[in-house]
C-alpha cells in the first residue's frame, strides 16, 4: 500500500517544464517585439550605407577607367 501512495503520477512536473521551456523564447520575442522598429532603423541604415557605399565604388571605379 505504501508504494502506491509514494509513487507520483507520471504527469507530476510536466506542466512546470512547459511553461518554463515557453518562458525563454517568450522573453525573447518580447525583447524582440519592444526592440523591433531600432533594430529595423538599425538595419535599413546599414544597407543603405551599404548600398551607397558600393554605389560610391562603382561610380569612382567608373569615373577612373574614363579618364585614363
Amino acid at each position: 500500500m505504501d508504494s502506491i501512495h509514494s509513487r507520483k503520477p507520471p504527469n507530476v512536473g510536466s506542466q512546470d517544464r512547459s511553461a518554463f521551456s515557453l518562458f525563454i523564447p517568450g522573453l525573447i520575442l518580447f525583447i524582440l517585439n519592444t526592440l523591433w522598429d531600432k533594430l529595423w532603423a538599425f538595419y535599413q541604415q546599414g544597407f543603405e550605407a551599404s548600398a551607397t557605399y558600393v554605389a560610391d565604388q562603382l561610380l569612382s571605379h567608373g569615373k577612373r577607367n574614363r579618364m585614363d
